[in-house]
């Protein structure tokens, strides 16, 4: 009775490890694929004190999108109220991020990049 019972434990454990393992790369899948969605079409809606209003693409967002989350996450919806933005570049022509310039973008210090 006691093999029984240690086997059938043994097969729970490794069923729900399969589930977990299954899981998480399930999720990480998703969480890439929405990530490059948001990189294509996101776009952050921004209202300044004076009433401006702005609308950013997600692609110059590179240190508050995707330096500070790991990914590029969702934008939020609506026009969001804010003091300031910040807002990143590439000299000398002020290309956003792009799949082709990430070295440039993961290099240290400043180099042709542009933080303001």
């Amino acid at each position: 009775m006691g093999i029984f019972r240690a086997r059938n434990i043994f097969i729970a454990l490794s069923a729900l490890g399969a589930i977990w393992l299954g899981w998480l790369v399930a999720n990480e899948y998703a969480l890439s694929y929405a990530s490059q969605h948001y990189l294509a079409n996101g776009v952050v809606r921004i209202e300044l004190p004076g009433g401006r209003k702005l609308d950013i693409a997600e692609r110059y967002m590179y240190w508050e999108g995707y330096v500070k989350h790991g990914r590029w996450p969702k934008p939020k919806e609506g026009r969001v109220k804010v003091e300031s933005f910040n807002f990143d570049a590439l000299l000398p022509d002020l290309r956003p991020y792009r799949a082709e310039d990430d070295e440039k973008w993961q290099e240290l210090g400043y180099g042709d990049k542009l933080h303001v």
